[in-house]
């Protein structure tokens, strides 16, 4: 699962680098908007699986408890 992640915050990264060289260099505005906003969403989901929650355990470690 780790890879997965690995390659959607790599994916986030050419989607971001995309996004500004359409902007940048051939002045599109809709795609390169788009680009950006999927990269972004690519971190939220990254954000959820890995960053800890109260109890130091992450949706990867897949023992969550039910409080």
């Amino acid at each position: 699962m780790q890879f997965i992640l690995a390659i959607m915050a790599l994916a986030a990264i050419a989607l971001f680098w995309g996004a500004w060289h359409l902007w940048r260099v051939r002045g599109l505005t809709t795609q390169p908007a788009l680009m950006a906003a999927l990269g972004l969403i690519l971190l939220a989901n990254v954000a959820i699986w890995a960053i800890p929650n109260d109890q130091g355990v992450t949706l990867l470690d897949g023992n969550l408890q039910a409080e």
